[in-house]
Order: C-alpha cells, then sequence, then structure tokens
C-alpha cells in the first residue's frame, strides 16, 4: 500500500504535469486557429486547482491514465523491436547469407570427430592479468 504522504505528492505530480502537456497542446491548437485549445487549458487548470485543493479526487483519472500509459508502452517497445529486427538484423543476415560469411561457423560435418576448438597452450602471469584487454 502506497503511504498517504507519497500517494498525494504523485498525484499533484502527475496534475502538474498534465497540466503542462494539455497547456501545451492547447496552445499548439490555439495557434492553428482552433478553439478547442481553450477546453485544453481549462481541463488542465482544473486539474491542477484540484490537485491543489483535494488531490485524491484525481485518483481514479491517474490510475487510468497509468493503465493507459503500460499498455501505450507495451504496444510501443512490440513495435519498436520488431521493426529493429525486421529492418536491421534481417537485411544484415541475408546479406551474410548471400556473401557466404557464417561468423558462429554453424555447418554440420560428418567427418568431423569432435566441434571442440582447442586453444593453444600459454603460461600465464601477472602480466596477462593487469590488462586484460
Amino acid at each position: 500500500m502506497v503511504e498517504p504522504k507519497r500517494e498525494v505528492k504523485e498525484l499533484r505530480k502527475f496534475a502538474l504535469t498534465m497540466f503542462f502537456a494539455l497547456a501545451i497542446l492547447g496552445a499548439v491548437l490555439i495557434w492553428r486557429k482552433r478553439d478547442i485549445g481553450f477546453v485544453l487549458w481549462g481541463i488542465g487548470s482544473a486539474a491542477l486547482l484540484i490537485a491543489w485543493v483535494q488531490p485524491r479526487l484525481l485518483s481514479p483519472v491517474h490510475k487510468y491514465w497509468m493503465k493507459l500509459a503500460l499498455a501505450l508502452g507495451l504496444i510501443s517497445s512490440h513495435v519498436i523491436l520488431a521493426l529493429l529486427y525486421y529492418l536491421v538484423l534481417t537485411p544484415i543476415g541475408l546479406v551474410m547469407r548471400v556473401v557466404g560469411k557464417n561468423p558462429l561457423n554453424l555447418h554440420f560435418d560428418d567427418k568431423a570427430k569432435s566441434y571442440w576448438i582447442k586453444r593453444e597452450y600459454r603460461k600465464y602471469d601477472k602480466q596477462c592479468y593487469e590488462r586484460m584487454f
């Protein structure tokens, strides 16, 4: 359970953020000669006034806003990852296949006894551990 002072502080911060976001959006709409901008200013101002007088009244709005933010975050992260995969990684993989590059040496050899790659043995001293890279 969230303690009361922290919840009030969070609700006031939410109202302030909502006020500035609606004020900026309203200013842009007023600049574009849309009257709805004044309505957005009114809603933002009302939220700020409520947060100053009785912040707990904003609790349901905050709850649903956070649910919306979670849903949008999930959707946008999946879209961004899908775009990254299909627009960056897939073309790189296709080019590497066409060129014949196989950086992991993933091929099956019937005649191989083992796929173990033996390392050359060398003696290690203190100097090797000082600057490893």
